[in-house]
C-alpha cells in the first residue's frame, strides 16, 4: 500500500505503484498548501495495522541521478507496526477512492506499508525530487531545470511532441480522478450540459505562488491560444 502527497506528484506516484503492483491511496493531511483550516478537520486521528520496515529502493539515470526503484521488502526485518493518520483525508472530501482499500481490513496486517514521506509524515523531498526530476516514467508539467538530460527535450525536438507523450501515459491515472457526488452536482448546475454538446474547456491561470516574481500575464492573452486549441479539434475530446 502507498501513500501519496500532492496532486501532480499523485499521478506520478500512482504510475510507481502500478509499475511495482502496490494498492495506492491518496490523503492529504493538514501538513499540505491545500489544507483549509475552515473546511479541513485538523485532529481527526485513524490509525491502522500494516507491516513496517519495507523502503523503497532506487534506480539510477544519467550517471547517478537517483529516483525511485523497486520496494525493498526484507522479510528479516518487516514489522507489524500501527501507524496513525492525521486528518480526515482531505482528498476524500472531494474525491471519490483511488482504490479499495479501507483502514480496518484485516487482510492488510500481513502485507507492507510503504510511504513517500519521512518519519515525520512530512513528504520526503529526496524520493519526491527523484520521482520530479530522473524517473523516466514520469510525467511533468514543463522542462524543470534540474531534470535528468536524457529524458528532457531532445533538439529540434518540440515541446507539443514532449507534453503529447506524457498526456498520453497520464490520462490512464488522471481518468479515474472522479468527483464525490455532492461536488460533481455543483459542477453540473454551474455548467449544464445536454448529450451531444461539446466538453466544457477549462483553464487553470495560475496568479498566486507561481505569480511572485514574475510577469501577470493578462487573461485576454490567453484567448488566442484557446481559440485555436478548439479550432484545431480540441472541441472533439472528452
Amino acid at each position: 500500500m502507498l501513500v501519496l502527497p500532492f496532486f501532480l506528484y499523485s499521478a506520478n506516484q500512482l504510475i510507481y505503484a502500478d509499475i511495482h503492483n502496490l494498492l495506492p491511496w491518496i490523503h492529504y493531511d493538514y501538513r499540505g498548501n491545500v489544507y483549509d483550516e475552515v473546511n479541513h478537520e485538523k485532529d481527526s486521528l485513524h490509525n491502522f495495522t500494516m507491516l513496517g520496515g519495507g523502503y523503497l529502493g532506487a534506480d539510477f539515470i544519467d550517471n547517478g541521478m537517483a529516483y525511485p526503484g523497486d520496494p525493498v521488502l526484507d522479510p528479516r526485518k518487516m514489522y507489524e507496526h500501527t501507524f496513525p493518520v492525521e486528518g480526515l483525508g482531505i482528498w476524500s472530501q472531494y474525491f471519490l477512492p483511488v482504490s479499495d482499500f479501507t483502514f480496518n481490513d484485516p487482510s492488510c496486517i500481513n502485507k507492507p506499508y510503504l510511504s513517500f514521506s519521512d518519519k515525520r509524515g512530512d513528504p520526503d523531498m529526496r524520493l519526491i525530487g527523484g520521482i520530479h526530476n530522473h524517473a523516466p516514467w514520469a510525467v511533468r508539467s514543463w522542462p524543470y531545470k534540474d531534470i535528468a538530460p536524457s529524458i528532457a527535450p531532445k533538439v529540434g525536438q518540440s515541446l507539443t511532441d514532449w507534453f503529447g507523450a506524457q498526456r498520453v501515459r497520464a490520462s490512464k491515472y488522471v481518468k479515474n480522478f472522479k468527483l464525490q457526488p455532492w461536488l460533481q452536482d455543483k459542477v453540473d448546475k454551474t455548467n449544464p450540459r445536454q448529450p451531444g454538446d461539446p466538453p466544457c474547456l477549462s483553464i487553470h491561470i495560475r496568479w498566486s505562488d507561481k505569480g511572485n516574481g514574475r510577469g501577470k500575464i493578462p487573461i485576454e492573452r490567453f484567448l488566442p491560444y484557446v481559440e485555436t486549441f478548439v479550432k484545431e479539434g480540441g472541441n472533439q475530446f472528452s
